[in-house]
C-alpha cells in the first residue's frame, strides 16, 4: 500500500494488475481501494495464469539460477539471481527494457 500511495501521488489514476495471491485480496486492501474508488483499481489476473502474469514469466527465469544448486547463503542466492536478471541475452524480451 505503502508503494501506490507514492504512485498515486505521480499518477493521480492508476490501474493495477495483480495476482490472486492472498495479500492482494486483504481487508486492509479492500479498504484501502474503496478509500480510493474513483483514482484506484486493481484487476485481478484470472486464477492460476501465470502465461498471463508478465512477473512470473521473469521470475520463471531467476528460479532457473538457482535451482539444483546447494546455496549456503543468502548472499549466495542474491549473487546467482542477480546475474542472471543482469543478463540480457537470459531474459524473456518483454523485459529488455529493464537493461537499458
Amino acid at each position: 500500500m505503502r508503494f501506490v500511495r507514492v504512485v498515486l501521488k505521480q499518477h493521480p489514476r492508476l490501474v493495477l494488475f495483480v495476482d490472486n495471491a492472498p495479500w492482494h485480496r486483504g481487508k486492509k486492501i479492500r479498504l484501502f481501494c474503496r478509500k480510493r474508488s474513483k483514482t484506484l483499481r486493481l484487476v485481478y489476473f484470472p486464477s492460476y495464469s501465470p502465461e498471463l502474469n508478465p512477473v512470473e514469466q521473469h521470475w520463471k527465469v531467476a528460479k532457473k539460477a538457482i535451482s539444483n544448486r546447494v546455496l549456503h547463503s543468502t548472499q549466495a542466492t542474491q549473487y546467482h539471481v542477480r546475474n542472471i536478471l543482469q543478463d540480457k541475452k537470459a531474459m524473456p524480451r518483454m523485459f529488455q527494457y529493464l537493461m537499458d
